[in-house]
């Protein structure tokens, strides 16, 4: 579950700023004797291709090599006075191929940040103040590709 809840906001926080993104330098990086339109409902489009995608993703995840819980002893505790033994069982949630799908989610989002940073950068020039926060999505890739690279290693080597 929290694969998925943590799949979905992604894809909901920053899809829906790639798509702002997007209709941005649509809007402000076309020929001037161009006049162009772009709807909320076409962004919302986007919006659910993206999230389309990744639910099929995660479907076919499940399906071929479904999560399952393993509980493993944890270090035993002695309470002294009633001579109990308390042996703490700690849950792991993990698949046969779950290495191959993170990779493939990992690199997914990844490439997902690069093309909103790299749209961000194009639009960085954007006259309008209220349309130009390519400060602001550059912030936020950086710290989401950092802290996400951190949290992926420190996973890796605690396991």
């Amino acid at each position: 579950l929290k694969l998925w809840l943590l799949s979905f906001g992604f894809i909901l926080a920053f899809g829906s700023l790639l798509s702002k993104t997007v209709r941005i330098n649509k809007l402000f990086m076309a020929k001037m004797n161009r006049k162009r339109r772009i709807r909320d409902r076409d962004l919302y489009k986007r919006i659910a291709f993206f999230a389309a995608v990744l639910l099929v993703f995660l479907v076919i995840w499940e399906v071929t090599s479904p999560i399952r819980v393993s509980f493993s002893p944890g270090k035993y505790q002695v309470a002294a006075a009633e001579q109990i033994i308390v042996i703490p069982l700690l849950p792991r949630c993990s698949s046969e191929s779950q290495d191959m799908f993170v990779a493939l989610l990992v690199t997914s989002f990844g490439s997902m940040l690069v093309y909103g940073a790299f749209l961000s950068y194009q639009g960085r020039n954007v006259t309008i103040g209220s349309a130009n926060d390519s400060r602001q999505i550059a912030m936020s890739v950086y710290n989401v590709m950092i802290f996400g690279a951190l949290n992926l290693a420190l996973t890796y080597i605690i396991e």
